[in-house]
C-alpha cells in the first residue's frame, strides 16, 4: 500500500498537479457578520423583503456560519435558516465565492421547503460584501427558494482576506 501511495504522490508531481491546500481566513480567530435586505421568494410565492444576517465562526484555517432573516416584511417571519452551523467553503473563482454548505429552508408561508447550498460573490472591492443571487432546490413541491440581495461586512473592522 505504501508503494502505491507512494507512486500515486509521484505520478502527481510529474503531471504538475498540485495536491489541494487549506484555506485560510485572515484576521482569525474571530466572528465574521454581514447584514442587508435580500428578496426571498419560494416558487411562485409572494416576493419578501427580509434583513438576512451571517455570522461566521473563523479560525485560521475553516469557517462555519449560521444565517437568520430578520424583519423587513412581517411575513419574513415564515421564512427560516435551520441546520446550522454549516460548513464554508470558498472558491477563488472568478469570481471569488463563499457558499455556506447543505443550508435547509423552512418555509410556511407556501408549501414545502429547500434544501441545498447557498453561493455568494465575495467582494473585495466592496468592503468585503457578500452579493448573493441564488436557488436553493426545493425538497418537497412549491418550487425553488431563491435569495438576491446584497449584505454588507459588519464586523471585524478592516478588511479580511480568504486564501
Amino acid at each position: 500500500m505504501k508503494k502505491f501511495a507512494l507512486m500515486v504522490a509521484s505520478s502527481l508531481a510529474l503531471l504538475g498537479v498540485q495536491p489541494a491546500s487549506a484555506q485560510t481566513y485572515s484576521p482569525a480567530p474571530g466572528t465574521w457578520t454581514w447584514s442587508g435586505n435580500v428578496q426571498v421568494q419560494k416558487g411562485s410565492g409572494p416576493l419578501l423583503t427580509c434583513r438576512l444576517t451571517v455570522t461566521a465562526n473563523v479560525t485560521a484555517t475553516s469557517a462555519t456560519a449560521s444565517a437568520s432573516l430578520g424583519l423587513g416584511d412581517i411575513r419574513c417571519l415564515t421564512v427560516s435558516f435551520t441546520g446550522a452551523p454549516y460548513t464554508v467553503t470558498w472558491s477563488a473563482g472568478p469570481p471569488e465565492t463563499v457558499t455556506l454548505n447543505n443550508v435547509f429552508v423552512n418555509t410556511s408561508i407556501t408549501p414545502g421547503n429547500c434544501a441545498g447550498n447557498v453561493t455568494a460573490n465575495f467582494n473585495d472591492s466592496t468592503n468585503d460584501a457578500l452579493v448573493i443571487n441564488t436557488s436553493i432546490p426545493q425538497v418537497t413541491s412549491g418550487g425553488a427558494c431563491t435569495i438576491v440581495g446584497t449584505l454588507a461586512k459588519t464586523a471585524p473592522a478592516g478588511a479580511i482576506d480568504i486564501s
